[in-house]
């Protein structure tokens, strides 16, 4: 049969400054990344044109734009289905589009045809 035995008081001392510790540490890397990413961002920006450049010279020009729009949009779906929760599951979800959004999607629509295939169909829906 096996017993249970309570940890003298001294080790909750030391679980508690080992605790104390590991947080202080953790709290300090938090810090030291926060204090770098003002860093980390100007490095990212500074790259943006190049990698904005690759993109556009393997998917072909306006690949940049369509990039932008469509994550634009993601956002604009993706907040609208967080907002309604359960009820988008259970019965879809309608929502509208600012103009601001489809003048974007319009401007890169003739781009965004020259990706597809021409003898492409609409997707079947979902069962």
């Amino acid at each position: 049969m096996a017993t249970t035995a309570t940890p003298h008081q001294a080790w909750y001392a030391r679980a508690a400054t080992a605790l104390k510790r590991a947080a202080l540490a953790v709290k300090n890397e938090i810090l030291k990344i926060a204090g770098e990413a003002p860093a980390v961002m100007a490095d990212l920006q500074k790259a943006a044109p190049t990698v904005e450049g690759i993109t556009n010279l393997v998917l072909g020009p306006g690949a940049t734009a369509i990039e932008t729009v469509a994550m634009d949009v993601f956002g604009v779906v993706a907040k609208a289905i967080e907002d309604a929760g359960s009820a988008a599951t259970n019965n879809g979800l309608s929502l509208s589009l600012d103009a601001q959004i489809v003048a974007d999607v319009q401007a890169i629509l003739p781009t965004v045809k020259k990706f597809l295939d021409p003898g492409a169909t609409a997707a079947a829906p979902a069962k």
